[in-house]
Parts: C-alpha cells; structure tokens; sequence
C-alpha cells in the first residue's frame, strides 16, 4: 500500500482475539486484537481492516492502584499484515463498546466500584413483583437491598469484545503492509430495478398502536440461512422473546448492572408485522447494545430474497414516567449505526457485494417511538450476502 498520513485523533475499532481480566493481567503481557473496521480520514479510505493490532498491559499508576475498584491499563502500538511486515502508531484505548466501565483522558480502564451483594429470595419476589408492575418498581429504594461489599469488581473482557482507540499523534507509514485478511466486497452499484426496489420499501417501523418509530436503514439480499450466518459470524446473538419470563430477567440485567446478551427487544412492526429475526450485540451490561430488527419482503432481487432492517444503538436506560416503565436510550446519529452493520457483516466475508441508495422520502431528523431524536442521510444500505456452502 502507498504511503499514508492519518491524522491525530482519528479512531480505530479493534476486536480482541483472547480473552483480558484485570485480575490476572500482568504488566508487559501481550494483547492482540483486530482491526475491525475501515479506517477513515477526510471521506477517503487509508487504511482497510484486517491488520492484526499488537499491544500489552500496562503497570498501573500507584494512584490508580490506591482506588476502591478495578483498572486496565492497555497500550496498543503495532499493526501487523501479512509476511509479519508491521507499522508502529501511538493511540489509547476511546471506549469499550458497549462496556459498563468507563474509560478516562489517558486511556485507563475504570471498572465499577464495590456492588451489592444479590438480593436474597424475599428480595428477588419483591423484584419481581416490580418487574411486572413498573409503578412499583419507580418507588422501590433498591439501595435497601444492599447487605454488604464485596471485594472490587474485576474488568473481565471475553474473546470478542470491542474497543475504540484513537491516535495520540499522525500515523505516517511510507509504506503499510497489507492486512492478513482483506474481505472487501464488490461494489453494488445502482441500478434502476435497485433504485425501483428501494423506493417501494417501507420507511420506518411503528408500535403496536401504530406510532411511528425506528427507520429502516439496512437491506439485506439472501437467504435466510445466509443472514443468520452473516450475523453470528459477526458475533451478534439472536434476541429472545419479550415474555414474562424474559421481562423479569431483563429487570435484574438492569437492576444488577450486568450483561443480558440474548435480552428481549420491545415490540415494533411494519405492516402488522413483528420481525422475522431479532439480532444484537453487548459486552457486559444490558444497558448499551447494538441491534436490529429484521423482516422478510415478498420482494426479490436478482432472484434472491429480500430482507430488511431497523437497526439502532442503544446507549442508555431511562425510567420512562408517561409509559410507567424502563426504556433505552438510542444514539441519535443512527448512520453510525447502519455503518456499524454494514462493517461488521463485510468483516466476515459473507457479504459478495454493497452498496447505499439514497432515499428521497426519509426522513432527515425525526423522533422514535420513546422520544429520542434522531438523525439521517436517509440512505439504505444494501448488501448481497454470499450463498452458503454446501
């Protein structure tokens, strides 16, 4: 590749190819990960993904070290393409994706301070009964529930787990190898049968009662076994059902502060119906997840079936008070979250082509169904997925 000149404060998203606890890292001990997404500077592709991304454990300060919970300290520094052939940048650690823990100015990992123990059996059915009838729950002290401390809570990453790093100072490499892997997919160019497909899809989801909500934002073409592979190639879990069952275990994620990874999503539709595939992705809390909701078209293209999909981020858990229950909180800018489909999907290599047609009848700014502003380019995403092999 010819030289490149990214500048400070660009990002990187990064995967981790091994799993990372703070209770038994040690400092120097190597870390590796992968470069997961494209990376961009003033609108063009510098550098595409696939390099492996080399980095170790860091010794915490002794302040960091005096604190009443957990730290990790990650300095990352080489990427690595084929033939071992490398280039070395300087960064810190942005954020872990969808991670409870917070992460300050100089890259360190803070995990949550001492929890409380988990609620006794009495406790649990006093949850439960809040569970169902949030009026309750909106006037339960939960700090009552606290028995004890524990010890501190451990920063514990499985394989898998996404970070963001951003460049301290300009990566400028004469020459950077390739990547080990390099799944970029054909353009999808368009074309008036894909613009005349695109313009007669729905645009944006509703609730039960038929209030408007989520935008429609990715189109997938191929079969069924062929999208479920594409997203759990991509680590992303199928959802459960909402039921009572699954209500309640979603209350204790919340209540708990931790992970639900198959979690319910609220009901929305489009023409009546529910999504045919629920899919998302989090780290270790309920409360920030990736997801989409998908539905089968009676459309094709090319002669291969016809998907589409709402997908937004969730950032947050609000108390709604009007609707007397608990909701996420979505990122308003929902192209990053499009963005983020579309790169995890190419990641793969499951997606043969891609490609966005513009969309004259979105909307640019716009509210869902619980309140949040959101905001577009209204484009579709649109990706042809590989047959699966037989």
């Amino acid at each position: 590749m010819a030289q490149v000149d990214i500048p400070t404060g660009t990002n990187l998203s990064i995967r981790l190819v091994s799993p990372l606890s703070s209770r038994h890292a040690q400092a120097g001990e190597a870390v590796s990960a992968t470069l997961i997404a494209p990376v961009h500077a003033q609108g063009k592709e510098l550098l595409p993904a696939g390099f492996v991304v080399r980095g170790t454990v860091a010794n915490p300060t002794p302040a960091h070290k005096r604190l009443n919970h957990s730290v990790l300290w990650l300095n990352f520094g080489e990427l690595v393409g084929k033939e071992n052939r490398s280039a070395a940048f300087r960064a810190r650690v942005l954020s872990v994706d969808n991670g409870r823990e917070s992460v300050d100015s100089e890259g360190v990992i803070h995990g949550l301070r001492p929890l409380r123990r988990r609620p006794g059996e009495i406790e649990d059915l006093l949850l439960l009964a809040a569970a169902a009838h949030p009026a309750v729950l909106a006037s339960l002290e939960l700090g009552r529930f606290v028995v004890s401390e524990e010890d501190k809570p451990h920063i514990t990453y499985e394989k898998g787990v996404e970070l963001w790093l951003t460049l301290t100072s300009p990566l400028r490499v004469a020459a950077v190898p390739a990547p080990e892997m390099s799944p970029s997919p054909a353009a999808l160019l368009a074309s008036k049968e894909l613009e005349s497909l695109v313009s007669g899809l729905p645009l944006r989801t509703a609730t039960p009662r038929g209030t408007p909500s989520d935008l429609v934002n990715v189109m997938l073409v191929g079969s069924e076994e062929a999208v479920v592979h594409a997203f759990e190639s991509a680590g992303w879990l199928p959802a459960e059902r909402l039921d009572l069952k699954t209500e309640a275990a979603t209350f204790f994620a919340v209540a708990d502060r931790h992970s639900y990874k198959e979690g319910p999503v609220s009901s929305l539709l489009i023409a009546g119906q529910m999504p045919a595939l629920v899919f998302e992705k989090e780290t270790n809390t309920f409360a920030k997840r990736h997801h989409v909701r998908i539905w089968k078209r009676s459309e094709q293209f090319q002669g291969m079936p016809v998907w589409i999909g709402a997908g937004t981020h969730d950032i947050g858990i609000d108390f709604s008070r009007k609707a007397r229950t608990f909701s996420h909180s979505v990122d308003g800018d929902i192209d990053r979250e499009r963005q983020k489909i579309e790169n995890d999907l190419i990641f793969t290599g499951d997606v043969a082509a891609s490609g966005r047609i513009g969309r004259a009848g979105a909307p640019r700014a716009f509210q869902n169904a619980t309140g949040d502003q959101l905001e577009t380019d209204g484009a579709i995403a649109v990706l042809r997925l590989k047959p699966i092999s037989q």
